[in-house]
């Protein structure tokens, strides 16, 4: 994954980068990147090493993961002064999946 002047410098390439082509065709079922941006991908195939080396890239936009969120729990009933406590969890607004890791953008 290469950077381009609208990636997030904190973006990380994940999954399975090496695949067995078959049939013409190879799958990269896994590749997620971390944040949104734009990033060119490079792919190449490197084997047989004496075949015909072939790369091609793309460039991807990923855009800005929509979310929501939910109250868990809150108070039912407060005075002025008083302090408490409230549960809440972001859903992924696209796929209604609740974000079980809310690191996962590590901001900061």
């Amino acid at each position: 994954m290469e950077m381009t002047s609208s990636s997030d410098p904190r973006a990380l390439l994940d999954g399975v980068s090496d695949v067995t082509f078959s049939g013409s065709w190879a799958n990269f079922t896994d590749l997620v990147i971390s944040h949104s941006g734009t990033y060119r991908l490079h792919f190449n195939i490197t084997s047989p090493p004496n075949g015909v080396l072939f790369e091609v890239t793309y460039n991807i936009t990923v855009p800005e993961r929509r979310l929501s969120g939910q109250f868990l729990s809150q108070p039912s009933s407060l005075l002025t002064g008083d302090l408490f406590n409230v549960s809440v969890q972001l859903i992924d607004a696209d796929t209604d999946v609740v974000l079980e890791d809310v690191t996962w953008k590590v901001h900061g």
